[in-house]
């Protein structure tokens, strides 16, 4: 499991130890046994006595595939792991959810909206494009989501966690590495393919920044999911 898996699927478990109500804090003086934790911790939805349940939207079938069964494995592999082990608090365990949206935003929310009733957060969402389509539920349901995305108009939901850096970030600091290294130089022409959508506009704004910042140009061109 690579660190950005990994670092998602403990935030996620650091979320689910503050949702189902345990604490590691010791009692101040004075309390009683039910005020120490011995009482019934009330929950809500998402969680069936010890049983918490997470959403997964993830592309097993569309342009994303290896990717998202890669992430949905690890997503997987991490809760058995843990439910065999200390479990969330000691004492809850975690089950997935897991929906196939095939890279479509409007399958993804379609599919968001038969879950929502049953999961307390999204372990994972991917696809820049589903993310967007689905902000104004996620907003209005004030649901938790880790988005396997980083378009930079992500991090601006506040009940996303978006894990490691946005594309153009990304993008500027992949360009400024083949500079160091004189892989390109000023006055070059960049190529740049991309995905239409937020994925591909993302990267993009990456490259025209380096590129207006060293005086090189950016050849671009736009392409769909569904060319060949």
């Amino acid at each position: 499991m690579n660190l950005g898996k990994r670092t998602g699927v403990l935030a996620m478990a650091a979320v689910l130890a503050a949702a189902s109500g345990c604490s590691t804090r010791a009692p101040e003086g004075g309390g009683s046994d039910t005020a120490a934790g011995g009482g019934e911790v009330k929950t809500d939805i998402g969680i069936d006595g010890t049983e918490i349940t997470l959403g997964v939207l993830t592309d097993l079938t569309g342009v994303f595939s290896a990717l998202g069964t890669d992430i949905t494995n690890a997503n997987t592999l991490y809760w058995e792991k843990q439910n065999e082990g200390d479990k969330v608090c000691g004492e809850y365990t975690v089950k997935l959810d897991v929906k196939d949206t095939g890279y479509v935003p409007q399958q993804g929310v379609q599919l968001y909206s038969g879950m929502k009733s049953n999961v307390l957060a999204m372990q994972q969402t991917i696809g820049s494009p589903i993310n967007t389509a689905l902000e104004s539920s996620y907003e209005a349901d004030k649901i938790t989501n880790l988005p396997s995305a980083w378009a930079r108009n992500l991090t601006k939901l506040e009940g996303n966690t978006v894990v490691g850096a946005v594309y153009d970030v990304e993008m500027y600091n992949g360009l400024q590495y083949a500079l160091d290294n004189k892989l390109i130089k000023a006055g070059d022409k960049l190529g740049h393919i991309y995905f239409e959508g937020e994925y591909g506009a993302n990267g993009l704004a990456g490259s025209k920044a380096f590129a207006a910042n060293n005086d090189m140009t950016v050849v671009e061109q736009k392409i769909k999911p569904t060319d060949q």
